[in-house]
């Protein structure tokens, strides 16, 4: 009897003992597993570090908007030509002319990674009817721009293309490269196209294409107009008074404006819906300084620009 409480006796601590480690060691296991015990106790700083992040972004954002910004006020100012943000940027230059413009300059730049660098610049010059009597392609030199090529337009009284002749830079002067004629009827078709080399002191033939025209089938008639046109004012230059002659060849809605060089419009001569005909309008300028004025004709798709000069 003795021997079998003893027994029981050491069963019984022996539990204890076991009970009392077993408390121990959970306490000294975490509840959770790691990793989320970790995020627990680091989300206050990665909340922090959110907040930071979404200032930042803002800021990106707000720094962008301003530079978009500048750049739809720069597009305002130039008209933009082949542009691309990230290497390369063409601006162009502008002149008003009546209510329109003609492109006179465009510059071609690279970016270096820092600044817009220089590369090639064209240049556009135009006579009276805003005909193009020259093209200049110059380099950049580091510090000036340096002449390359150059081509030269002539045109005849009916504003065709009669001759287009091309020029090379050799430092000082320019040299005759080669040439294109044009040869017109009375129609203002043309009827041939010459090209020619230069060798060293005249002209040599090298190419020539000849064109052959019929009539169309359509019925027509003496006096018929057949397109828009808008003439040049007669006389020119005039003091005080000018005629401005312009046709239609249907009915439309007709508007003919004087503007000043800067396109302030200065006077409006038609404004109405007119028939197919040719019209004239005689202009007075008697009360407006001397100096360069455009009239402008708008009907529907059709537009045209031409200058006068008032010299008193």
């Amino acid at each position: 009897m003795k021997t079998f409480l003893r027994i029981m006796l050491f069963f019984w601590m022996t539990l204890i003992i076991v009970y009392a480690q077993d408390r121990n060691h959970r306490r000294g296991i975490p509840e959770k597993p790691t990793t989320e015990r970790l995020c627990e106790i680091n989300k206050p700083n990665a909340d922090d570090l959110q907040r930071l992040n979404d200032i930042e972004s803002l800021k990106l954002k707000s720094k962008n908007s301003d530079w978009q910004m500048a750049f739809r006020n720069q597009q305002r100012e130039f008209y933009e030509d082949g542009f691309n943000a990230r290497d390369t940027r063409t601006t162009i230059n502008k002149t008003l002319l009546g209510n329109g413009f003609l492109k006179i300059e465009e510059i071609y730049q690279f970016w270096d990674g820092s600044a817009w660098v220089n590369s090639d610049k064209k240049s556009y010059t135009y006579d009276v009817n805003n005909n193009m009597i020259e093209f200049l392609f110059q380099y950049w030199d580091v510090s000036n721009w340096v002449n390359s090529s150059k081509i030269t337009y002539t045109y005849d009284v009916n504003d065709n293309k009669i001759e287009e002749s091309v020029q090379g830079w050799d430092g000082s002067n320019w040299l005759n490269d080669w040439k294109y004629k044009y040869t017109c009827d009375m129609n203002n078709n043309t009827i041939e196209w010459l090209y020619q080399d230069w060798d060293g002191s005249s002209w040599v033939n090298h190419e020539k294409l000849t064109y052959s025209y019929i009539p169309t089938d359509v019925n027509e008639f003496t006096g018929e107009i057949k397109t828009y046109s808008l003439s040049s004012n007669f006389p020119n230059p005039f003091n005080p008074t000018t005629t401005i002659k312009y046709q239609i060849p249907e009915m439309n809605f007709v508007k003919v404006k004087v503007y000043d060089i800067l396109g302030n419009e200065i006077e409006t001569l038609v404004n109405e819906e007119k028939p197919a005909g040719a019209y004239e309008i005689t202009w007075s300028a008697a009360n407006l300084p001397s100096g360069v004025y455009c009239y402008r004709i708008q009907a529907e798709e059709f537009m045209q620009t031409r200058e006068m000069v008032l010299l008193k």
